[in-house]
């Protein structure tokens, strides 16, 4: 049995998975949203992005099964987005029995899919360029998650991306300070049009070294 941590990129069958390590991590972590549309929404989701082509994602495992941790990101967000929206009904029937459930949820969909972008300061997530979307580890994973990150970062250098940009909450100052740690700076800051304050952050992989 080989418990040393290794790394490779996701595949669609890892769906599942990333959707459990998704919402477990987003559980722990006030200012999520996807995670209460439930975990068969999650992995609806991740197969759209594992279909899709511009999606990078990097899994760590141990004991050559076990997921314990991912880095989520994309190539080119316009893709992303476009994809997601061409699959809104695989989505919706994926999340409908949650949205019964709890139909308040309802309006909070509606306002994400009506909002703008964080780069015009009237949308909740950057919808253009390359960037990194989501970073989860499983509390039960051990050490690695930095090491999981950098291994994302390197996979972007190496297919010859220079600037990454992603988003960090205000009320998550520990993981804004491990993205500074490794070389990101703080760029912006906005308000989502349901009041919560995000920075905009950006790597810039020209002179990025791990």
């Amino acid at each position: 049995m080989n418990n040393a941590l290794q790394f490779r990129i996701a595949c669609r069958s890892d769906a599942c998975d990333l959707a459990r390590l998704h919402y477990n991590s987003a559980m722990n972590q006030p200012g999520g949203f996807m995670h209460l549309l439930g975990k068969k929404f999650l992995q609806a989701y991740y197969e759209i992005l594992l279909d899709e082509g511009s999606s990078a994602i990097v899994c760590a495992y141990r004991d050559e099964k076990k997921i314990v941790g991912f880095v989520a990101g994309s190539i080119r967000a316009e893709s992303r987005i476009a994809a997601l929206k061409s699959h809104r009904l695989k989505l919706l029937f994926s999340s409908f029995q949650t949205l019964i459930s709890n139909p308040k949820l309802i309006t909070e969909v509606r306002a994400r899919q009506n909002a703008g972008s964080a780069e015009d300061g009237d949308g909740f997530v950057l919808t253009s360029g390359p960037q990194i979307q989501y970073w989860a580890w499983d509390a039960d994973g051990g050490v690695g998650a930095i090491v999981l990150l950098k291994k994302w970062l390197s996979l972007m250098q190496l297919i010859g991306i220079t600037k990454v940009k992603g988003e960090v909450d205000i009320v998550h100052p520990k993981i804004l300070k491990m993205h500074q740690l490794l070389g990101a700076e703080v760029i912006n800051e906005f308000r989502t049009p349901d009041g919560r304050l995000r920075n905009i952050i950006e790597y810039d992989l020209k002179c990025w070294r791990a």
